[in-house]
């Protein structure tokens, strides 16, 4: 009989996913710690910034990256403040400091120590914000930054921490002080932005060797030394955004011979921010990080190297600032700091170099994902706004695992579609690696190429059509950017060209009618000549209106089983009625859905019942609470698992529904239900539809026989489809409700040995073949009392011969299925 499970009800829950691949996007040191100290456990990578996410772990600005584990843990209940400085105590302790004055429930003013178990002060503390810290040889701390006094004792903009109390270091220090290196003969370098030390003359860096105070030449002018590191030959090289030193330009790059600065080359060349962080190699190598691109004349995003006579690019370099720069023990370089991606992989606040190649710390999406597309075998893309999963910025959902296609994207993806072919085709902003109106790429299974010029601004859309044109909507402008078309253009295989004159505004979203129609929904007011309101429809040769259109701007439309079209955006008015985000186009006229949303719509998906998912930056649908993400059943809304956490900016951008029942959500938020999952999530039903293939088919006239069929989810229409049939069949469609094992020779004379039945008789159709293909159709109810009811399917040919005579009985193989509800 029809197995059918005792909880009809199948409600959808939130898989656990990556987290990110870092600490979000403001670190601002790393520092090495060895929980233990001489024990067993392995030293741990600790950072510290402004983020509250480390891998899949809820920190409060500082966190530990285990490398054997490859996992982030907390450090208790962390620091109500940004993380500056991080070093460690000659006990084995971790200080941080920064701009907190809580760490783990204690107060603790700015400083504060962490033993593996729980947080502790320094004394009293500090009076201001610590910028930064160093152990110095004798095992004493110094920290340094905007205070003047450090335990209760004056101590201007720098102290030391003895392990027990506090002391001045150096008196009459004024300014800010950004980072302070004991030297290889005992001196002090201090750096920052400040004009005098106890009233020596001293532009942004001085020394202190433990009694007074002088400056190092002329110092550095005209902006803030950030870095200063010591060479091996005991020169100093400084960073930073100053300008000159005694007159002589040296663009944010100077090194000190011991009686003067001197320019490095040409120096930094940056449009905003200098150089920020300098590290040495063990080979005496010098890296280089901030906010640049190029270094002598060198191009190097925002990361170079320097080998004691010229400048190389560190890969790919980083996309983000580079605040701080940390030479591992095995010769590493660790880069942290705003960071979205390193080596065009996708990174989360920090990266490191081995040398060769740049890679993560952890998996993941490093920033929003605002496409998604399901491909005919039912993976899944994702792409973004340089967003990564396995380290590239389009990335591929298996069901499993995640991989990327090809090198990673060097710009914005604002689409994806794939070609009747299988091949992968994206839309960008602009092709990072080549020119500006190169906008549309695609993969062909090994390499991208560039879909030819003319398009110059952001490709928002893109429609594959079946005889292998393509559309592209999108806010390319020929009267602005020289484009070829206005916003919307047909791609014929060899270039681009405008339709109808084309749209007024640029174009979000484009849908092909049955009919051939092209949809077109944006923000324009004409098509052509012809007066629009933000959606239109071209019948092949001229631009009309749907009805009024619409007053907003529309964002996302897809099409439902009956034919309708539904529309989501930013909507006031749909065809002059009230239409809260989200309205429907029933072939002549304008409707709204209940209440709608109480916020925009940004992407619209069919579930295989025929019901419509519907994600966006809202928190109502329907009146119902709904946070991101709301179902509508055709009647009402309803909400999703939870939604997803939402704050003053972040939304979901993009929905993909897999032929598993598997939704993936993506946007910009960190959680999803009670999981941390952040920029992309999975939903799944707890009730899956499923296929299974029992048993083998036999060989007819026609070659093997094979049945295969879609997964069965109530409210959708279930095709099963039986291939290398005989050109001259009738096919008997057996379904039933149990599995049986007949030879077909024990039921008729011409069954054919080897082949069987493997499925009760229960449900006999018959079904007819053309070309060796047999398709069988049903379409199962909308009801959640058939999720989990498992039935089986096969299909028998007849072979008969000129005269209908019966001359063969063959059999296909036995599907298992069962019905899943969403």
């Amino acid at each position: 009989m029809l197995s059918i499970p005792a909880i009809a009800q199948c409600p959808t829950q939130w898989a656990l996913g990556e987290g990110i691949p870092g600490c979000g996007n403001d670190v601002y040191q790393t520092t090495i710690w060895d929980p233990d100290g001489a024990g067993p456990m392995a030293a741990r990578l600790v950072a510290g910034g402004e983020f509250a996410l480390a891998g899949r772990q809820s920190v409060s600005r500082i966190a530990a990256w285990d490398f054997g584990l490859n996992t982030w843990s907390a450090l208790g209940a962390g620091v109500n403040g940004t993380v500056l400085g991080l070093a460690t105590l000659v006990s084995g302790d971790l200080v941080a400091g920064g701009a907190f004055t809580v760490a783990g429930g204690v107060t603790v003013n700015y400083v504060a120590s962490w033993d593996g178990a729980s947080w502790s002060s320094l004394g009293a503390g500090l009076d201001g914000v610590v910028a930064g810290m160093t152990t110095l040889s004798n095992g004493d701390l110094v920290v340094y930054g905007n205070f003047t006094q450090a335990g209760g004792v004056p101590a201007s903009r720098i102290a030391r921490w003895d392990g027990t109390s506090w002391f001045s270091v150096a008196p009459g220090l004024t300014g800010y002080v950004s980072e302070v290196i004991e030297r290889s003969n005992g001196d002090l370098v201090v750096a920052g932005l400040f004009s005098n030390a106890a009233g020596i003359a001293a532009n942004n860096i001085a020394r202190w060797d433990g009694t007074s105070w002088s400056a190092l030449g002329a110092g550095l002018s005209q902006g803030a030394v950030n870095a200063v590191t010591e060479l091996p030959g005991g020169d100093l090289v400084a960073c930073g955004d100053f300008y000159t030193s005694a007159g002589v330009v040296v663009n944010g790059l100077a090194r000190w011979n011991g009686s003067a600065w001197l320019p490095m080359g040409s120096g930094l060349s940056t449009t905003y921010g200098g150089g920020w962080s300098l590290t040495t190699l063990a080979n005496g190598d010098l890296i280089l990080g901030g906010s640049f691109e190029a270094v002598d004349g060198v191009p190097a995003q925002n990361i170079g190297r320097w080998d004691g006579t010229t400048w190389s690019a560190v890969g790919a370099g980083v996309l983000g600032q580079v605040y701080d720069l940390m030479t591992m023990p095995a010769g590493d370089v660790v880069a942290c700091g705003q960071i979205f991606s390193a080596g065009q992989r996708g990174a989360a606040g920090l990266a490191v170099w081995s040398g060769a190649a740049w890679s993560a710390f952890g998996s993941g999406f490093s920033t929003r994902v605002s496409n998604l597309l399901t491909l005919p075998n039912g993976d899944v893309l994702a792409a973004g706004s340089h967003s990564s999963a396995a380290g590239y910025n389009v990335a591929r959902w298996d069901g499993s695992t995640w991989s990327g296609l090809g090198n990673s994207v060097p710009s914005w993806v604002h689409s994806l579609a794939a070609m009747p072919n299988g091949d992968i085709l994206i839309g960008c902003d602009q092709w990072g690696m080549g020119t500006a109106d190169d906008t549309v790429q695609r993969w062909d299974g090994s390499s991208w190429t560039s879909m030819g010029m003319g398009l110059t601004a952001a490709v928002e859309v893109l429609v594959p059509l079946a005889n292998g044109d393509v559309l592209a909507g999108g806010e390319f402008n020929n009267h602005n950017y020289g484009s070829v078309a206005d916003h919307i253009a047909r791609w014929d295989g060899s270039s681009w060209s405008s339709i109808g004159g084309g749209l007024s505004g640029p174009v979000y979203a484009l849908v092909v009618m049955p009919n051939g129609d092209i949809i077109a929904g944006g923000t324009f007011y004409t098509g052509g000549v012809t007066p629009l309101q933000n959606i239109a429809r071209w019948d092949g040769s001229s631009w009309l209106p749907l009805g009024a259109g619409i007053y907003g701007s529309v964002k996302t439309m897809v099409l439902l089983p009956n034919g309708d079209l539904l529309v989501g955006g930013t909507i006031a008015l749909a065809g002059g009625l009230p239409a809260a985000n989200v309205a429907r186009w029933d072939g002549s006229a304008w409707s709204g859905l209940a209440q709608g949303t109480d916020f925009h719509v940004a992407s619209l998906k069919v579930l295989p019942s025929g019901d419509v998912l519907a994600a966006g930056a809202f928190t109502q649908a329907g009146g119902v609470a709904a946070s991101g993400i709301a179902r509508w059943d055709g009647t009402s809304w309803s909400a999703v698992a939870q939604g997803v956490s939402l704050g003053p900016t972040p939304s979901v951008e993009a929905l993909a529904v897999r032929p598993s029942g598997e939704v993936l959500v993506g946007g910009v938020f960190t959680s999803s239900g009670n999981n941390l999952n952040a920029y992309l999530a999975r939903l799944a039903t707890t009730c899956p539809a499923t296929s299974t293939s029992l048993g083998g088919g036999c060989a007819s006239s026609g070659g093997s026989n094979a049945l295969t069929a879609n997964e069965p989810w109530t409210g959708s229409a279930w095709q099963a489809t039986a291939t290398g049939l005989p050109s001259s069949v009738l096919v008997a469609w057996v379904n039933g409700f149990s599995q049986i094992a007949t030879p077909l020779a024990n039921i008729l004379p011409q069954g054919v040995p080897g082949c069987s039945l493997l499925v009760s008789p229960d449900i006999v159709q018959l079904v007819i073949a053309t070309g060796g293909v047999a398709d069988g159709n049903v379409s199962l109810p909308n009801t959640p009392v058939l999720a989990g009811a498992m039935f089986y399917s096969q299909m028998v040919p007849f072979e008969v011969d000129a005269q209908r005579n019966i001359v063969a009985v063959t059999s296909t193989n036995a599907l298992e299925m069962t019905i899943g509800s969403f």
